[in-house]
């Protein structure tokens, strides 16, 4: 299974190459280097219980999760300066979601 395709089960959405439809409203397309893409990965996170951090420097973007639960704390880094907001929260997922390299 790829990366996108495990994504799109972890978002229950639909895929189709670079672009994923939410089943809740199939009309709409999300292309995979979109802000709006990055917004919904996020917002899954959050709703899963992590807070996100992103750090935007000059030269690319960073980002962490990290959640705090009563037995242990969980944080998650991307590489630094990832070119561009939707590929670091993209790549933070990936590592959140326990998401492997496409076979």
């Amino acid at each position: 299974m790829t990366q996108n395709e495990q994504i799109a089960k972890v978002m229950g959405w639909s895929h189709i190459e670079r672009e994923f439809y939410p089943k809740d409203n199939p009309t709409v397309v999300i292309e995979c280097d979109s802000l709006e893409f990055a917004a919904a990965l996020e917002q899954r996170m959050v709703e899963d219980g992590w807070d996100i951090i992103k750090w935007h420097f000059k030269d690319g973007h960073m980002a962490r999760a990290v959640k705090n639960d009563a037995e242990k704390r969980q944080y998650h880094d991307t590489t630094d300066n990832i070119n561009g907001e939707p590929a670091a929260i993209r790549e933070l997922f990936v590592r959140v979601y326990w998401i492997k390299e496409e076979e």
